[in-house]
């Protein structure tokens, strides 16, 4: 879905699309995307704006959303549109907010602050196109940070994002039959028209409150509980730089393991955590069953743990031939209470039945695509005891 709108380049001080944007594609609790989850419609949904390029210009600014939708989604394709509709009829009525123009404000100088050194090439191609943009005193934080709060740019972004401006593209390989045109450039087949006037006339009217199927309604996100407010280095009992982790804990059932960074000095650690288990990969089936009960994990606790992406904290997950390994990074303030966090919710196994459907056809077809491969099948031979690889 694309919106075209007034030129938001010179708005950069304050980035009223960025906000709008931020809303729209957040994945916490009240959300466009929990709701399409919990109604089976769809499983990402990804915001796109930037300054300069094609789609921001001097005449014009195009905002991007794209939505992944599962066959049911498809299917109901108007009725996601109708829900995204009656999301952005929810902000209408609850913007302008100010906490939330703090909390992207505090996030994006804590990210700015504390940047780590890109290549000097990629640095001086960035500072070039931003010369042809912003002015001299914020070529380097001209993109990267927000300066003022102006509600009244942010309401007219909100009130451009209009049924009848909206553009609609649709791609699936279920239109093979229905497309008969054929674009000039590269071929690809294609099918255009528009919508019903009393569609549009509906989605104009959408109320954000018809949502039976919701464990809640449309609503702003809640304060972001996981923003770091420590950046203080710590003092570390450790005798001497170590070239390499030291063990520091060693127990029948667990080992730690730890080393202390002396070089970047950053405000911020890293934790992998491996589980070790035979059973994890100990045939074809048990390895596709644990793939499928990570991704089903990972689609669960994502509203839960969104907002501490937000606040720069990442977590993964992986199935390996000896178990799972849980990946942590990001500003160490926060980090222990998200790492107890997610671990919680790991072991809960009995919620892992959301959006069960959708999930589980993505990931027969990333294992189809993406796992026949000859270290899947080595994996697999060598959990096997298979000692010729046949």
């Amino acid at each position: 879905m694309s919106w075209f709108m007034a030129p938001q380049t010179k708005h950069f001080r304050s980035k009223p699309l960025e906000y709008v944007e931020f809303l729209l594609g957040h994945e916490g609790r009240g959300s466009l995307i929990s709701a399409l989850k919990h109604k089976g419609y769809a499983t990402v949904i990804v915001c796109a704006s930037a300054f300069g390029g094609f789609d921001s210009g001097s005449n014009f600014t195009r905002f991007n959303m794209e939505i992944t939708l599962s066959d049911t989604g498809l299917e109901n394709y108007k009725e996601v549109i109708k829900l995204v509709f009656q999301y952005i009829q929810m902000l209408r009525k609850q913007l302008p907010c100010e906490r939330i123009y703090e909390e992207m404000k505090t996030m994006r100088d804590i990210d700015f602050d504390n940047m780590e050194i890109d290549d000097p090439l990629d640095t001086v191609e960035d500072i070039a196109e931003n010369m042809a943009i912003f002015p001299p005193e914020h070529y380097l934080n001209g993109p990267e940070q927000v300066f003022e709060y102006k509600p009244d740019l942010i309401m007219d972004v909100v009130n451009s994002l209009t049924p009848d401006r909206m553009f609609v593209v649709l791609q699936s390989k279920t239109f093979e039959d229905v497309c008969k045109a054929t674009e000039k450039w590269f071929k690809g087949v294609y099918c255009e028209g528009n919508f019903e006037p009393e569609f549009i006339d509906m989605l104009k009217t959408a109320s954000p409150k018809i949502l039976p199927f919701f464990k809640s309604e449309f609503k702003l996100p809640e304060p972001n509980k996981y923003i770091p407010e420590d950046f203080e280095m710590k003092d570390v009992d450790v005798e001497g730089p170590e070239p390499f982790p030291v063990v520091i804990t060693d127990e029948p059932d667990h080992k730690v393991w730890f080393h202390n960074d002396e070089v970047f000095e950053d405000p911020e650690c890293m934790i992998y955590l491996h589980l070790f288990s035979k059973r994890v990969c100990e045939d074809a089936r048990m390895y596709a069953l644990n793939c499928l009960y990570v991704e089903l994990y990972c689609n669960r606790v994502a509203e839960l743990f969104f907002p501490a992406g937000l606040g720069g904290l990442t977590s993964s997950v992986e199935v390996e031939r000896e178990g799972f390994r849980l990946c942590y990074d990001g500003y160490s303030d926060k980090m222990f209470k998200f790492f107890k966090a997610t671990l919680e919710e790991f072991f809960n196994a009995s919620e892992n039945t959301f959006n069960f459907t959708a999930v589980k056809v993505l990931e027969q077809e990333r294992l189809f695509l993406t796992e026949i491969n000859f270290d899947a099948i080595a994996n697999f031979h060598y959990n096997c005891g298979s000692k010729d690889g046949t």
